[in-house]
């Protein structure tokens, strides 16, 4: 199923060779194909309130790769958040979640349902559960 959502990803923004993706700094070794940047000021919000994250920029097809199956289960997670760099989406996992959470348009999410995604839509105030809940 990965390698359908980047194609719909990919599909939804102008700039699929210029991805960010935030890994916690404990996945740095898992980061192979992507390189190190600083935040630049429009994404600093998404950096955390623990100061564990570390921003790569790389293709979203990245995500193919670092999704393939591996017995290191820490090479297969999901980044923190995935936006590419015209910022047409945002693609959110957060920690112990199972399920991924995207903010994007109405075509993005109605390509993601033709794929056979489920897609629910929640209001921008609903909170999330954490871990614990």
């Amino acid at each position: 199923m990965t390698a359908v959502l980047v194609g719909t990803l990919t599909a939804a923004t102008t700039t699929p060779d210029s991805c960010f993706f935030s890994l916690w700094f404990q996945n740095q070794y898992a980061s192979e194909g992507v390189e190190q940047e600083s935040y630049p000021p429009s994404l600093e919000a998404l950096a955390g309130p623990f100061a564990g994250q570390v921003l790569h920029t790389g293709p979203l097809t990245w995500l193919s790769e670092r999704m393939r199956p591996d017995p290191w289960w820490h090479r297969n997670l999901m980044p923190v958040f995935t936006v590419p760099a015209d910022r047409r989406f945002l693609l959110g996992c957060p920690i112990y979640h199972d399920s991924i959470y995207i903010s994007s348009d109405t075509a993005l999410l109605d390509a993601l349902r033709a794929e056979g995604f489920e897609v629910l839509d929640i209001d921008r105030d609903e909170p999330l559960p954490s871990e614990g809940d």
